[in-house]
This record gives C-alpha cells, sequence and structure tokens, in this order.
C-alpha cells in the first residue's frame, strides 16, 4: 500500500441515481486513499460520478485509524 507509514486518509466517488444512464445505479465507483507521506493512490474504478471530500484520521492517533 503506502511505500512509507499508514494511511491517513480516504475519499470516494460517488454516483447519483439521477446521474446514471438509463438505470444502472452503481453507487461507489472508486475510492482514493492518501498515505502519511501525501502519495495519493487511486483504484481502478469507474470515472462516472464525483468525488467527496477527504476524510482524514486524527493526527494524535498512532497509527492513525479509521472511524
Amino acid at each position: 500500500m503506502c511505500s512509507e507509514g499508514f494511511l491517513k486518509g480516504a475519499k470516494m466517488r460517488v454516483e447519483q441515481p439521477w446521474e446514471a444512464p438509463r438505470g444502472d445505479k452503481s453507487g461507489a465507483n472508486n475510492l482514493a486513499m492518501q498515505c502519511q507521506d501525501e502519495e495519493i493512490m487511486i483504484g481502478d474504478g469507474t470515472k462516472r460520478g464525483q468525488w467527496g471530500e477527504w476524510h482524514l484520521c486524527p493526527e494524535s492517533k498512532h497509527p492513525p485509524l479509521f472511524i
């Protein structure tokens, strides 16, 4: 995963029902993750939908935890 350290955040690409062509409501289409060293990894999902905001772990957590 991360070349150094831990994952510190994530965001999803989500398609809203009204954006879906002809009823293909896929929902979550991709995932992006951010490492402690600011490296960004993006999945191989589709380009449909919009990226949400980053959800970052509190810096006080060692190692960072997703809640």
